[in-house]
């Protein structure tokens, strides 16, 4: 398991933490139809904390090639609905979540903040051994600005991972790996010397049948923090009394084209 990345604000990520916070003195309540700024991606810290394997090199491995690219995207569209029920208690309707809020020093914040802690330990009867521990948190923040039926402001989406692998650093066929399966790799480039016809430098992996780390297992820890802001504005909609609105809060047109 290797989380991937957050692409769509909320949509594709059931798993964030989301808070909204509102402009005092202004009622948020009603249907309003966001339009939110395509996103030029996220921007992440990645730290190699500890890694025991041999002959690693700073920076990525060269490439003959080189690829420049760049891309102008149409915005997301989508409807929310702010709600507040008789007891003073207000909700924001996003699809199918609901988001439960309160008013905090003259300003109402809707909350959602989620976490996850995990573990995979893998051993097979000959002593070959994978251990794979995470902490994932996501957290967003999206500020509005209300003026009667105009809204704006951003939308903000902060994650921070932690991982840890550990694996035998030699094992035999009969554990069924070709290579290892830690992901070295999106981390690491080694200088393997270009031995037998091989490359001189290249991604890192575990190999089945080679000394790739100091000791009898390979060890990799590593932490991430990324933060992806954009900026949106808002248009309240007027709905009658009675119509449905469920065909709103699920309509939707994604950036770009979509993909």
């Amino acid at each position: 398991m290797h989380r991937a990345g957050v692409q769509r604000w909320w949509r594709h990520s059931p798993w964030v933490g989301f808070v909204l916070v509102v402009g005092c003195g202004r009622d948020p309540s009603g249907i309003w139809l966001f339009q939110l700024d395509a996103s030029e991606g996220a921007e992440c810290e990645i730290t190699i904390n500890n890694h025991n394997f041999l002959n690693v090199l700073d920076g990525e491995a060269t490439d003959a090639w080189t690829t420049e690219e760049s891309s102008d995207s149409s915005s997301e569209v989508f409807f929310g609905q702010v709600l507040e029920n008789e007891s003073g208690g207000w909700a924001l309707v996003l699809a199918d979540r609901v988001l439960q809020g309160t008013q905090d020093s003259g300003r109402w914040v809707f909350a959602w903040e989620h976490s996850e802690d995990g573990s995979e330990l893998s051993s097979h009867q000959s002593g070959y051994v994978f251990d794979h521990q995470w902490n994932w948190i996501t957290k967003t923040r999206v500020t509005m600005n209300v003026e009667k039926k105009r809204g704006s402001g951003s939308m903000d989406v902060d994650t921070g991972d932690w991982e840890f692998w550990r694996e035998s650093d030699a094992w035999g066929d009969q554990v069924g790996l070709s290579s290892g399966q830690i992901p070295a790799g999106d981390y690491m480039t080694v200088n393997r010397g270009g031995g037998n016809g091989g490359p001189a430098v290249e991604a890192a992996s575990n190999r089945r049948d080679a000394p790739d780390c100091d000791g009898q297992e390979c060890e990799l820890e590593v932490s991430s923090d990324c933060a992806d802001s954009r900026s949106y504005t808002s248009t309240r909609y007027e709905v009658d009394d009675g119509v449905p609105v469920d065909f709103l809060l699920d309509a939707t047109e994604e950036q770009g084209l979509g993909n």
